[in-house]
């Protein structure tokens, strides 16, 4: 996707990408909460362990990308802060067109695959839908400048064309 990040990180901890979706062969916007996928233990960014908070959002700051790092100042729990890093490629995954982690997807944004009815969902294992909050509407308004599609593939424009803002 360019020679950029492979996602942006927002204010609120969420990411947001496009993904291919090999069902209707196009590329989706997607989003995921990332509280819901990595945790500060002590100052380390770690995967988030199932039943178990995320929420590293809270207790990290100054949190920045670098290539498929998130990198944060977190905080130790001794009122001390370090430096700490996680590959979100370890964490983060593609299910069918829309971010996954630990076996959930998100519901910050409408889950629809454009070539199929409805009420479709792929046969198979179905992840979680968890309920965390995302402010990904502006940004899923305007896909990036240097977004570039492979061979056979074109923008899902669902959202845009239903006017949501």
């Amino acid at each position: 996707m360019g020679d950029g990040p492979e996602f942006t990180l927002r204010g609120d901890g969420s990411i947001t990408t496009y993904c291919n979706d090999k069902f209707c062969s196009t590329v989706t916007f997607t989003v995921i909460n990332l509280n819901d996928c990595i945790t500060n233990v002590y100052g380390d960014l770690q995967p988030k362990a199932d039943g178990y908070a995320g929420n590293f959002w809270q207790s990290c700051k100054d949190c920045r990308v670098e290539g498929s790092h998130i990198i944060c100042q977190c905080g130790k729990g001794d009122g001390g802060f370090k430096e700490s890093s996680i590959n979100i490629d370890d964490i983060v995954h593609n299910w069918n067109g829309y971010l996954s982690c630990s076996g959930q997807i998100s519901s910050c944004y409408p889950m629809r695959w454009n070539c199929k009815p409805a009420n479709w969902w792929p046969d198979g294992w179905r992840p979680a839908i968890v309920d965390t909050p995302c402010d990904i509407w502006q940004a899923a308004m305007m896909p990036p400048a240097n977004l570039t599609l492979p061979p056979g593939l074109k923008l899902s424009t669902d959202l845009m064309s239903k006017g949501r803002a």
